[in-house]
């Protein structure tokens, strides 16, 4: 949200902060995985498509990266359990 600069109406929610050292993704904040209730059709893993630095510069990774797959496997766990997730 803080990157956008081309939205006349919009509604911000954080839906959770993480950090990705290369290796391993770490969740610095609560991330909320399951977007149901929200509407809109929006899912967890198109964020695999939308990553930027701290600056808002985006950041394009190779699909087998280990953060684009953790993307996939946190919404593929979200989908199995059938509810709004919170990832501590």
């Amino acid at each position: 949200m803080a990157h956008a600069d081309n939205c006349e109406v919009c509604d911000w929610n954080n839906m959770g902060m993480i950090e990705y050292d290369g290796i391993q993704v770490n969740i610095i904040t609560q991330v909320i995985i399951n977007y149901d209730r929200y509407g809109g059709g929006y899912q967890f893993n198109m964020y695999s498509d939308s990553i930027t630095d701290t600056s808002g510069n985006p950041i394009i990774m190779e699909e087998d990266t280990p953060l684009v797959k953790w993307f996939e496997d946190m919404y593929n766990y979200s989908k199995s359990v059938g509810k709004i997730l919170y990832i501590k």
